[in-house]
């Protein structure tokens, strides 16, 4: 009897089809979304486009668990916890609905997870996220160094074996004192600063990215197990969050947050203020829109307080497993604005792309160096037979693309800002939807009127206003050849220096 058994897909198809809760052009439609999301059942491939109500899914979840029981075969297929119902409606083997009537929502529902969060985000931990100071006197050494790296104007501390602790102050790597620091040293001042639970996490995995909060400053921590003993590298996160006026991009990327749905991508290498203009633009939207705002996080760096918006802040590892668990918990949790912190897989780009394309306005980074080289990315995620959709879903839903690079100014310049910037108007979106990538660097530069800008045009802009030098504006360029006249004046004042020399 238990071949002819429904698995969890099956059993919603026929309570949909039998309770009239869809169309049937809905629900063929749902089936063919479904298609493209192997990793999602049909039924929150339902949900997330709205179709039904979150309380009749929760209902014809627990029917499917009740089902099971009845006819003694595993559950599975599911995210939500189990529950008992106090109402009960059954379905026999062949799909058959008896009992309290055909309508799901004659029984009761279970009021333990009526956010519909997945079990594994369920249970979530309640301690603190970050520990620097289970012994402020043991940690002394690091704190002092950590207070000495700010006072610099440093962006990040690196403690090495066999060099002396290193700070990298406006894209350059400097020393802080001549002595270097031996394994034993290194092992002392990383684990010091790191409670029982998370030393003994790291002498497991042989590696940790907590965010550390020392004297009041927040850290982004990465270490790791090498030939020599342990690494750490440090992320020195500012204390105050800047004003997105203040950083430096075009006045027109400030109408990405005026979206009500659709995908907004901030992309760039380590190291190129990602997160500080995500940062920003959750701090604009916090001040001028009234939003419900979840924001997924590895780790969690600034820290917001609710202002016109409501803030909910999860963070991978601590509240949640990965990034796809936390974006399908938030999709149920009627948010307005989801902040990704990096779409990592092919599931979390889907779940993000559905998500916007369901009425959600969605920030995410993504480590690419150009607007066509993160659409390629984005695709090469996917097997080449879901490319097409994906590739289609894109083009609607995409709203715009910014490419950072930080680049060493001239003397205190410090670094500045250079940015690729792509609006999704409809030329772009042909071209993507027709997969002719590789022109969207070309429809940039005939925009240039309406904002869009290539990265080599920041460039170009920084160096004819004296803010970066001709080697700078050489080795960050994508089009090295637009500026191998300026290398090349370089190799030729080099070479005066050398004749100078000689003589």
């Amino acid at each position: 009897m238990n071949k002819a058994v429904l698995d969890f897909d099956q059993f919603t198809d026929k309570a949909l089809q039998q309770t009239g809760l869809l169309s049937a052009a809905d629900l063929a439609r749902s089936r063919k979304l479904h298609t493209f999301n192997p990793g999602m059942n049909l039924l929150d491939v339902i949900l997330r486009y709205k179709l039904i109500t979150p309380r009749h899914s929760e209902i014809i979840t627990r029917k499917y668990q009740e089902y099971c029981e009845k006819y003694t075969v595993p559950v599975t297929g599911l995210d939500g916890a189990d529950a008992e119902e106090p109402g009960r409606t059954d379905m026999d083997p062949s799909g058959h609905v008896s009992g309290n009537g055909h309508d799901p929502a004659a029984g009761s529902v279970a009021p333990d997870n009526d956010t519909g969060r997945p079990e594994a985000d369920k249970e979530e931990k309640t301690e603190p996220e970050s520990r620097a100071m289970h012994n402020p006197e043991k940690a002394r050494e690091i704190r002092a160094l950590f207070l000495q790296a700010r006072k610099i104007g440093a962006t990040d501390l690196f403690l090495n074996v066999g060099s002396p602790p290193i700070i990298r102050k406006n894209g350059r790597l400097v020393p802080m004192r001549q002595e270097s620091l031996d394994a034993s040293k290194i092992e002392t001042l990383l684990f010091s600063i790191l409670g029982e639970e998370q030393q003994a996490a790291l002498r497991r995995e042989q590696f940790l990215e907590p965010c550390l909060v020392c004297d009041g400053h927040r850290y982004r921590a990465s270490f790791v197990r090498q030939r020599n003993g342990w690494d750490g590298s440090f992320r020195l996160i500012p204390s105050q969050i800047p004003e997105f006026e203040d950083l430096g991009l075009p006045l027109e990327v400030a109408q990405l947050a005026e979206y009500r749905e659709g995908m907004v991508l901030i992309t760039g290498p380590g190291g190129s203020g990602k997160s500080t203009t995500l940062a920003s633009y959750i701090q604009l939207l916090n001040r001028s829109r009234s939003e419900h705002i979840i924001t997924l996080e590895d780790p969690i760096e600034y820290v917001f307080t609710s202002n016109a918006s409501h803030i909910s802040q999860r963070q991978v590892g601590l509240h949640t497993k990965t990034y796809t668990n936390a974006l399908r918990a938030a999709l149920r949790e009627d948010p307005d604005i989801i902040i990704v912190g990096e779409l990592r897989d092919s599931e979390t780009v889907s779940l993000a792309v559905t998500a916007a394309e369901t009425g959600h306005l969605v920030f995410a980074t993504l480590h690419t160096t150009g607007a066509a080289q993160t659409i390629h990315r984005l695709l090469d995620l996917f097997p080449p037979a879901q490319r097409n959709q994906i590739r289609a879903q894109i083009s609607d839903s995409l709203r715009g693309i910014i490419c950072q690079r930080l680049i060493p100014g001239k003397g205190d310049e410090g670094q500045c800002l250079a940015v690729e910037v792509m609006f999704n108007i409809s030329s772009v979106a042909n071209l993507i939807r027709e997969d002719r990538i590789y022109q969207i660097p070309n429809m940039i530069q005939i925009n240039h009127k309406r904002g869009m800008r290539l990265l080599d045009e920041s460039i170009q802009k920084l160096l004819a206003d004296g803010r970066i030098g001709h080697e700078e504006a050489f080795y960050f360029a994508n089009n090295k050849k637009l500026f191998e006249e300026s290398e090349a004046h370089i190799e030729k004042g080099l070479a005066r220096e050398r004749q100078h020399a000689a003589h």
